[in-house]
């Protein structure tokens, strides 16, 4: 069917808000959509020319990071593995698909609205499985999952898009808007919490905190309590698993604990050794400081440096963001990496500070939220090389820079 007016931003919205819609549901789809998207992309702004492309805030860090990506690839121990892995930086064409594109208020209260009530039902879903055993995709192993294959992607995600809905329902105005927003973070806190993660736990706390902090002295204070009172109710009273998983993130020797927590402390204790084989490794081949071992060559240097210690065999990822990229990609990497998120802070806070009560101020403020719960999740995960993650984050980053850059009104 012939378009009656050239191919512009109004065409390409259609895609992110498809994109959005299938994010929690199925990987395969959100890729082909953003693809497909990416490809309209070019076409009106390479070609045909319609639209203008225009310099964003995070240019310098991502082609920082892209470069050192490829200097990685180039001295890595296993070559075609690492260029393999560096395909994934494609993704970051989804950041620049909602920064360029996203240029109406109205777009921007769709897209957040839309990722809110998919959220919600990949919440609901998660509670439906623990309470009925049941997955259709049998996924489900004792821990919910949603749609996603892995509760802690699942965890992951809904850190980001539960720190987004309470930054709205803080700052939006409308009772009616209030109450949608409290439902929505009802079904999805109640999944998160029946994830049983605990990095992803600590990350939402993170969030939570940050988010009171923004509100003030006195929110923060009471936030704290709140959330203190909350961790040392699970930690000593018997309140299931959830008071398993919190007394597991502050103990680390199995000695005098129940069966229960012992696979916890055993999850600690193998994220320990990991860190410290991958310190090791650049410790022994210091040359490998700059550029890193590759983007995949874990796979083939770990077995050297696994500690006699670690029951599991872990071969491409340390379970931790920062780690991992600096033993694959160097410090040159690491520094890439940080300043994507420091370039990205400093412009979404001055924004947010800036911006009236509002649905611009609430996303600003999630976002803030949700990006600081996720790199705190980071810590004890290697969340970045998680493609559905990555996917929602370029998003969340694509779409705040498109906010702050045009001024749109709250």
């Amino acid at each position: 069917m012939p378009f009656d007016r050239p191919i512009d931003r109004e065409v390409i919205f259609w895609g992110l808000l498809l994109f959005i819609l299938f994010s929690p549901f199925s990987i395969s789809f959100t890729y082909i959509t953003w693809v497909v998207t990416a490809g309209l992309m070019f076409y009106v702004y390479l070609i045909a020319r319609n639209e203008r492309w225009e310099k964003t805030p995070l240019d310098a860090p991502l082609m920082a990071f892209l470069g050192a990506s490829a200097l990685s690839v180039v001295t890595s121990i296993d070559f075609f593995a690492s260029l393999k892995e560096f395909r994934s930086l494609f993704l970051i064409l989804i950041y620049y698909l909602f920064a360029l594109n996203v240029d109406k208020a109205w777009k921007v209260e769709k897209l957040i609205k839309r990722l809110i009530l998919v959220g919600a039902i990949a919440g609901a879903y998660g509670i439906s499985q623990s309470i009925t055993r049941w997955d259709l995709f049998d996924h489900f192993q004792g821990r919910s999952t949603g749609f996603f294959s892995l509760y802690l992607t699942y965890a992951e995600y809904l850190i980001v898009v539960i720190s987004l809905t309470l930054g709205l329902f803080i700052y939006s105005r409308g009772i009616k808007r209030r109450i949608y927003f409290a439902i929505a973070m009802a079904f999805m806190f109640g999944g998160f919490a029946l994830s049983y993660s605990r990095g992803p736990w600590i990350g939402l706390l993170c969030s939570l905190l940050l988010l009171a902090g923004m509100k003030g002295k006195r929110v923060l204070v009471i936030a704290i309590l709140v959330l203190v009172s909350l961790n040392l109710s699970l930690f000593y009273l018997d309140l299931g698993r959830s008071s398993v998983l919190v007394r597991s993130i502050f103990r680390l020797h199995p000695g005098g604990q129940p069966s229960s927590v012992l696979p916890y402390l055993q999850s600690n204790k193998e994220r320990l050794l990991m860190w410290s084989s991958g310190f090791q490794i650049l410790s022994n081949k210091p040359r490998y400081l700059v550029s890193g071992i590759g983007m995949h060559g874990l796979q083939k240097i770990y077995p050297e440096y696994r500690s006699p210690e670690a029951q599991h065999q872990n071969l491409w990822h340390l379970h931790n963001n920062f780690i991992q990229i600096l033993v694959t990609r160097g410090v040159l990497g690491l520094i890439a990496f940080l300043w994507i998120f420091l370039a990205w802070w400093k412009r979404i806070w001055r924004g947010f500070r800036e911006s009236p009560p509002g649905i611009v101020k609430g996303v600003l403020a999630g976002s803030l939220a949700g990006v600081a719960g996720f790199l705190v999740s980071g810590l004890t995960e290697y969340s970045w090389g998680d493609t559905e993650v990555l996917m929602l984050l370029y998003c969340i980053l694509g779409l705040t820079i498109a906010v702050t850059r045009r001024n749109m009104a709250g």
